[in-house]
């Protein structure tokens, strides 16, 4: 139910602000803020189907990559497992000699789900370890996780938000991964020796220089006119 838990998620978010809001007189009361969680409903259902249109995307992908090479994944697996964060047993999660037997010799869906899930968490505690949420220069991930009449008005309460570098933590983590895959750091930072979080900065250093965005905007307002 990804849906339903991202759009919880909003949804306390935005409360949180509404409260601090209005506790510093920039909204006047509950009605207001009432109206205001009203008239920004289709917004957050639109931003909580784009975050599932893309952690979707990102499976699909991954699968595709795994079938042609498995290895990435594996050593994905090997390293949540070694930090203590991934239990194989619990999760089924096969091992290497499991997946190596197999026929096609790669992950099926629902065992990259379960990678891409630990993956996130991973990145998610590393970014909340380090400096990278509190950088100005990502502010722009953290105002774009309200919706845009929400920034418009109140971007000095977002940025004051009492959840902001964790929303910020969230928002790099779906960005990142969602767009790269989940084995993407953990291979990144097997050839270059950099952490997860320095991946990050470089990633969407790049992102940003070469404009990926809009290119990728452009690419899915595609979807379902054109052939694969």
């Amino acid at each position: 139910n990804s849906g339903g838990v991202d759009s919880s998620d909003h949804e306390v978010n935005l409360k949180i602000l509404m409260q601090q809001l209005i506790e510093r007189g920039r909204i006047d009361s509950r009605e207001e803020r009432d109206t205001i969680l009203e008239e920004v409903t289709e917004e957050v259902c639109e931003d909580v189907l784009a975050n599932n249109y893309m952690q979707s995307l990102a499976l699909s992908l991954d699968l595709a990559r795994c079938r042609q090479n498995a290895e990435p994944y594996l050593e994905l697996a090997n390293r949540l497992v070694n930090a203590g964060l991934l239990d194989r047993q619990s999760e089924f999660l096969p091992t290497r000699k499991e997946v190596l037997a197999r026929e096609c010799e790669c992950l099926t869906r629902p065992e990259l789900a379960i990678l891409l899930a630990y993956a996130k968490m991973q990145l998610y505690d590393d970014l909340l370890d380090s400096d990278l949420p509190d950088q100005e220069w990502v502010r722009g991930l953290l105002l774009s996780y309200f919706p845009d009449s929400v920034c418009e008005r109140f971007e000095e309460g977002i940025v004051d938000h009492p959840l902001s570098r964790e929303i910020t933590a969230t928002v790099l983590t779906n960005f990142v991964v969602d767009r790269t895959g989940s084995a993407f750091l953990n291979t990144l930072s097997q050839q270059s020796g950099k952490s997860w979080v320095d991946g990050v900065r470089t990633y969407l250093f790049f992102d940003r220089v070469m404009q990926a965005e809009p290119a990728r905007q452009a690419l899915f307002d595609l979807d379902n006119r054109m052939q694969a």
